[in-house]
């Protein structure tokens, strides 16, 4: 598939024409001639580099508002009785909503911890977005929980690197510590 949009005004506020070939950029220039199968005329319209989340937690998209305006620590407890009814059709369906509300505005890579990651890891190779992915390791519990905790992220890192014609990284998400 071929795409060419004509007449774009880029962050550096020249016009340029954009071709893409399948998912790359081919080409930028004036007056790019192309048999290309869609044409867009861009006239009027910034050309942007997609956006870039740095931390989300996307299958939590669910829980909008149902925590608002609290302290720190009334909102865990909050949030955590919330995510204790998560079951992993939960996670995929937040996560999926997530991507769907992170292209609509303009977000093409974002990065995530949390629970159920191979959920959300589903949802990233549907959307077609890029995304690096951990699984949020909590060490509470001693050393079986411990053992538990890097066993789950380490598959998770050995089923999902690389996946998705390389837009998935797995990665390990060690959660921090509240002080």
């Amino acid at each position: 598939m071929s795409l060419l949009i004509k007449n774009a005004t880029l962050l550096s506020g020249k016009q340029s024409d954009i071709l893409l070939e399948g998912n790359k950029i081919a080409k930028m220039g004036r007056s790019i001639a192309s048999s290309a199968g869609e044409k867009i005329d861009a006239s009027g319209k910034i050309a942007l580099p997609g956006f870039i989340n740095t931390h989300t937690h996307a299958a939590m998209s669910l829980m909008r508002g149902s925590a608002e305006d609290m302290q720190l620590a009334d909102w865990l407890a909050t949030v955590r009785k919330e995510e204790q009814k998560l079951t992993p059709k939960h996670i995929r369906a937040g996560s999926a909503l997530a991507c769907l509300e992170m292209i609509k505005g303009g977000t093409t890579c974002f990065s995530d911890m949390y629970f159920h990651m191979d959920e959300v890891a589903a949802a990233v190779e549907e959307s077609g977005m890029r995304a690096v992915l951990g699984y949020g390791m909590v060490d509470l519990g001693g050393e079986k929980k411990r053992a538990s905790e890097l066993s789950i992220a380490e598959n998770f890192i050995k089923e999902w690197h690389g996946k998705a014609e390389g837009r998935i990284t797995a990665s390990s998400a060690p959660h921090s510590l509240y002080l």
